[in-house]
């Protein structure tokens, strides 16, 4: 049983294949494309089934072919200490001062910072979704200890009268 080397004709991926496998149909690994297995012209006789040697061509090549694009972050994030930082503080805040909607004058102080970092990370693209949560949470809270607020002057102001 030799083997022979051929490309996919699609993904340009280099595959080993028994050489009974001549003339018929096959799968690429890589790419799924179907090709019909020709004999390679370097390979002209199932006695010359050595391994082609390698340059570093192909090296380079194959190192291409699986290295990820490295992703770039944009400096005006860091210039500006925004993004994804005040993004999350945002929403941290926003939960922690849900709970302290009872204790008013703690929870106003946390909400209003939430709010204020959920409002300045909106800008950055990398932490809009946590800003948003953030800053609803926020209001919601706000709205929450206010309203516990005014309950708790108007049932005072009821009790002197």
């Amino acid at each position: 049983m030799a083997l022979i080397r051929v490309r996919c004709p699609a993904c340009r991926a280099e595959l080993e294949i028994d050489d009974q496998h001549t003339g018929q149909e096959v799968e690429c690994g890589s790419c799924l494309q179907v090709f019909v297995v020709e004999r390679p012209k370097e390979q002209s006789s199932p006695a010359e089934t050595r391994r082609p040697r390698r340059d570093r061509r192909d090296e380079e090549e194959d190192d291409f072919d699986y290295d990820r694009p490295s992703r770039r972050r944009r400096s005006s994030s860091r210039s500006t200490g925004g993004g994804i930082g005040l993004a999350v503080t945002s929403l941290v805040l926003g939960i922690v001062g849900i709970p302290l909607v009872c204790c008013w004058p703690f929870a106003i102080p946390i909400q209003l910072a939430a709010a204020i970092c959920g409002a300045i990370s909106m800008g950055h693209p990398e932490g809009k979704g946590m800003a948003i949560a953030g800053l609803v949470l926020s209001i919601i809270g706000l709205v929450l200890s206010l309203g516990i607020m005014v309950l708790g002057i108007g049932m005072n102001m009821a009790r002197f009268n």
